[in-house]
This record gives C-alpha cells, structure tokens and sequence, in this order.
C-alpha cells in the first residue's frame, strides 16, 4: 500500500531533479544558478529522504527488479557526492571529479528511473 504511494512521489521528485539539474545546465549559459539551483537543492534533500522510504518498503517486494536497484544505487551516489563535497577535505580537482560523479550517477538514475515509472 505505501509503496504505491511512495513510489510516484519519489519518481516524480526525481523528475524535477532532473528538470532543473539537467535543464538549468542545458538552457543556461552559466549553468545551474539562481532559482532553479535553490529549487534542485531543496529537492535534492526531499529526494534523499523519499529514497530511503522508498529503499525500506520496495526492497522487500518480490517484483524488486534491476532497475529497483539500479535507481537506489545511483540516486544515492548522486546525493552522497553532494554531500561528501561540502567537506573541506577535496582540491579543485577533487571538487571537479565529485561533480563529474554526481552528474554522471544523477544521469544514470534517471535512465533507472524512466524505466521504473514505465514498467508497473
């Protein structure tokens, strides 16, 4: 029961992420600025938290498939680079990887995630 209704939410999270991550970079000539960063940063902690929920009550379900998987793996890399970058421990270059890692899982759990929401 939760399930169903965990699992549009977070999709549907994960489809804003994407919007205003992919589409502030692609549109914009600064990249991601503004209110469209202020938006996908808020999201991206909401996205975390419905990641997990998600994570406790799919993980269990007979139909938890590849793609189940795949999309908890990479959404959690995508927030976990976030994350580890506000430490003070990484260089130019070290900043410069965690944002390769974090656009490169955030585009994989997109592909993950179009193919959960299409298949029921």
């Amino acid at each position: 029961m939760i399930f169903g209704t965990v699992r549009p939410l977070v999709l549907l999270v994960a489809l804003v992420l994407a919007l205003t991550g992919f589409g502030g970079m692609l549109l914009a000539e600064k990249g991601l600025h503004g209110y469209l960063l202020l938006a996908h940063v808020g999201l991206g902690g909401a996205f975390l938290v419905l990641l997990a929920l998600f994570a406790g009550v799919g993980a269990g379900r007979p139909t938890a498939r590849f793609e189940f998987w795949a999309f908890l793996v990479l959404g959690s890399g995508a927030g976990l680079t976030v994350l580890v970058s506000m430490f003070p421990h990484f260089g130019t270059d070290g900043q410069t990887l965690l944002q390769t890692l974090h656009w490169w899982s955030a585009l994989g759990a997109m592909v993950a995630g179009l193919d959960l929401a299409v298949r029921k």
